[in-house]
C-alpha cells in the first residue's frame, strides 16, 4: 500500500539496524533507492554488544518483526531492548512494538521477560 505522505512528514529520524552484514547492505540499498538517506540511518547492531547498543542515540520507539529464532536470540533481544530503554538520553516513555510468530522457540521467553 502506498503512503499518502512522504515519511519525513511523520518521522523525524529513524535508525534501521540488523546484526547481519548482508541485511545491513540491503537496508542501505533500499534506503538509497527510495531517496531516504537524509532521514534514515543504517547501522549494524549486535544485540549482545553493549558498546554497539550504547552508540545508538535517542530512542523513542523500538520496532521489530520476526527476529527471534531461539532462546539465545530471545534473551539477546530482551537485553538490547532493556539497554536501549534505559540509556541516559531516553527521557520520557518509549514504545516497544514487535510482530512475532507464535510457533518459534524463544517467543514465550521474550514475552515473559518484557512483561516483568
Amino acid at each position: 500500500e502506498k503512503l499518502d505522505a512522504h515519511p519525513s512528514s511523520y518521522i523525524n529520524s529513524l535508525i534501521a539496524t540488523d546484526g547481519v552484514d548482508e541485511i545491513v547492505r540491503g537496508l542501505k540499498t533500499n534506503i538509497t533507492c527510495n531517496n531516504l538517506e537524509d532521514m534514515i540511518r543504517v547501522q549494524h547492531l549486535n544485540w549482545s554488544d553493549d558498546d554497539e547498543i550504547e552508540e545508538v542515540s535517542v530512542v523513542d520507539t523500538i520496532l521489530f518483526a520476526d527476529c527471534i529464532y531461539n532462546e539465545q536470540g530471545a534473551n539477546a533481544l530482551f537485553r538490547a531492548c532493556w539497554k536501549l530503554l534505559s540509556l541516559d538520553n531516553n527521557a520520557g516513555s518509549c514504545n516497544v512494538i514487535g510482530v512475532l510468530p507464535d510457533f518459534r522457540v524463544g517467543i514465550n521467553l521474550f514475552e515473559n521477560k518484557m512483561q516483568q
